[in-house]
């Protein structure tokens, strides 16, 4: 036991340890904003593609957020290659495998869901939003408006009497 104790070595697993992180976010990060800005040019196209549909404002948003995203992902990468001229080794980690399959896979699951979210963005909340504001305008007389300070001094001593 106490041999195993003398032969280890912090500083050559610290080495490992810097090594493998620098490769996931210098290497790994980069092909997976590859593949996301793959995605991205796919909802762009399919959002020029429907152009008098209601959904291509949609998948322009999504794509065009998808593309900063993947930017800011790639950058770390981009700036190793530029100083370095080659990205650096991952090990076991090789893009030959089913691994695209996998970064397709997750980028179509994000995209999905924030297509899903500005789809209802923009179909109901601001649909509603600006039919209550119509409405709120139309109601609204500023001349006879209540002050601010005395609206505030009723809900206030309202909630005291209550």
């Amino acid at each position: 036991m106490e041999r195993a104790v003398d032969d280890f070595d912090f500083q050559a697993v610290l080495r490992q340890v810097q090594e493998a992180c620098y490769g996931v976010f210098c290497h790994i990060m980069l092909d997976f904003a590859w593949h996301g800005l793959i995605v991205a040019v796919v909802l762009m196209i399919t959002g020029f593609a429907l152009r008098k549909s209601r959904l291509a404002i949609c998948f322009k948003r999504i794509a065009r957020l998808l593309a900063i995203a993947c930017c800011g992902f790639a950058l770390p990468g981009v700036i190793n290659y530029l100083i370095t001229h080659s990205l650096p080794p991952v090990g076991l980690y090789s893009l030959n495998n089913f691994n695209s399959i996998g970064y397709f896979s997750l980028w179509s699951l994000i995209s999905a869901h924030m297509l899903g979210e500005e789809t209802n963005y923009q179909f109901w909340v601001r649909k509603q939003g600006n039919q209550e504001s119509a409405k709120e305008l139309a109601n609204s007389d500023l001349d006879t408006a209540e002050p601010i300070g005395n609206l505030l001094e009723e809900s206030a001593s309202s909630k005291i009497t209550k």
